[in-house]
């Protein structure tokens, strides 16, 4: 059985959460807010999963599921939004975050 690696990483972007959500409220509602790169290395090319987790450990938003990814440097970013709820009628409603600390996990070498 193959052994899952954790990377768990500080995303000291996310810092910048605050002014997210004042120029977000300047924006019009269906533009997204600005986004936050999220960069790290693998070692080979491999399948990566990157979730975003609050402060508590929570899963907020799954970035990437299970990508396959070519070794090197890898950029992905994050709008400050969660996954969402689904409604009945089958629509997601996606809420930004509330300021805070967030880190990045990843699968994958």
């Amino acid at each position: 059985m193959k052994q899952k690696t954790y990377h768990r990483s500080p995303c000291v972007l996310l810092a910048l959460l605050p002014m997210l959500h004042a120029a977000a409220a300047r924006a019009e509602p269906a533009q997204p807010p600005l986004n936050l790169p999220i960069t790290f290395e693998i070692d080979r090319p491999s399948t990566v999963t990157v979730v975003i987790e609050d402060a508590a450990g929570n899963r907020v938003c799954n970035l990437a599921s299970a990508v396959q990814s070519a070794a090197g440097k890898q950029l992905l970013s994050w709008n400050g939004y969660d996954d969402g709820e689904v409604q009945k009628d089958g629509s997601t409603i996606r809420s930004r975050v509330a300021p805070g600390t967030y880190t990045y996990r990843r699968t994958g070498q």
